[in-house]
């Protein structure tokens, strides 16, 4: 069986890559930047002992070379995960510096696959200073960057990589555009989310349309004003709004999860999906760089999906297609396509029974 080269193994979801590519029977090299002794006493490391691990730093371009040598693919998933966990230059630094490394480190050694993670942020609406709205629904890969922060550039940037090396060295790649990805744990979790949220449209189903028009107004300022101020990119404020010890008003709670799940588009998937994903773009028949959405098949509120589109986005009209049900805002007809995506552990059962 091939040999993976698994970069950022040991983070959130490359723990779940490692494990997936395990059972599937390829041996694994994991190459992550912590000591290996760390890693190997780490809670929970006993359920990826049979991978080899190497330390090292994408960045390292020599180093990288030397431990990426005798592996026959890349899962690519290490990555600085938001703008506020490092400053503009170091987040492009480590993501689009790292990832040509990565991809160069492919060619010198003969290897025609990489499976990488994107983000539903390479589309540039959620994180960045300027506002940035959809220009149709359902969204898919065709619709045009909008990026204004350095996280969100990166990775459109990334996808730009790929695709390079795929006209200069035929490496055939996937950029798989993840949302928030959940543990497998995070059933009970999900559901609270989701009442919370169904509680806020509760709320809105209660007023006049005018005040619903308010209320949207005044949320989307609140977002122009924290674009305005960067605070996306400050580290203390997102974790005094959003970290496990944040104490805010229940009112703003709810107001910032409604805005965090409009921006995301109420896209979501299980980290075990993720890995699914990971995987089926190291072994699918494909040729060619895509950038590949791969999220759950339906939104994360469990609504008609043209309802949230009534009350979230009613300036947003056009339609590439009509949206049936509680389907995903966010396409993947396209991963479906091109490397037989499908989510396995879809929260359409949660959805369905509570």
């Amino acid at each position: 069986m091939s040999k993976v080269l698994v970069t950022g193994g040991i983070g959130h979801v490359g723990r779940a890559v490692t494990l997936h590519l395990l059972e599937k029977g390829y041996d694994v090299r994991i190459l992550d930047r912590k000591p290996e002794a760390e890693v190997r006493h780490a809670e929970g490391a006993d359920s990826y002992a049979r991978a080899e691990y190497v330390q090292g730093d994408i960045n390292d371009y020599p180093d990288l070379l030397e431990k990426t040598r005798g592996c026959d693919l890349i899962a690519h998933l290490a990555a600085i995960p938001s703008p506020a966990e490092g400053t503009p230059e170091q987040v492009f630094h480590v993501n689009a510096g790292g990832t040509f490394n990565v991809f160069q480190a492919a060619a010198a050694l003969g290897i025609r696959r990489v499976s990488q993670a994107s983000s539903i942020n390479a589309l540039g609406l959620y994180y960045g200073v300027k506002p940035a709205e959809p220009l149709y629904f359902p969204i898919d890969e065709d619709h045009p960057p909008q990026a204004t922060d350095a996280y969100s550039f990166s990775k459109w940037v990334v996808e730009e990589i790929a695709d390079y090396f795929w006209r200069r060295e035929g490496i055939s790649s996937v950029s798989l555009r993840f949302p928030a990805v959940f543990p497998a744990q995070a059933a009970q979790w999900v559901t609270r989310r989701r009442e919370s949220a169904r509680a806020v449209l509760e709320m809105l189903y209660a007023m006049s349309a005018a005040e619903r028009a308010a209320w949207l107004t005044d949320l989307l300022e609140m977002m122009r004003d924290l674009r305005a101020q960067r605070k996306m990119e400050d580290p203390a404020f997102m974790r005094s709004m959003f970290g496990p010890n944040a104490v805010i008003p229940e009112e703003q709670r709810r107001r910032l999860m409604i805005m965090v799940m409009r921006n995301n588009f109420w896209t979501q998937i299980d980290v075990r999906d993720a890995a699914i994903a990971i995987e089926k773009g190291l072994s699918a028949p494909y040729e060619g760089a895509y950038p590949l959405f791969v999220n759950d098949r339906v939104n994360a509120v469990g609504v008609e999906s043209e309802e949230l589109l009534r009350l979230f986005f009613p300036a947003v009209t056009e339609r590439k297609r009509p949206l049936r049900g509680t389907e995903a805002l966010v396409s993947i007809d396209r991963a479906r396509q091109i490397i037989g995506f499908e989510p396995e552990h879809s929260y359409q059962d949660i959805i369905s029974h509570t």
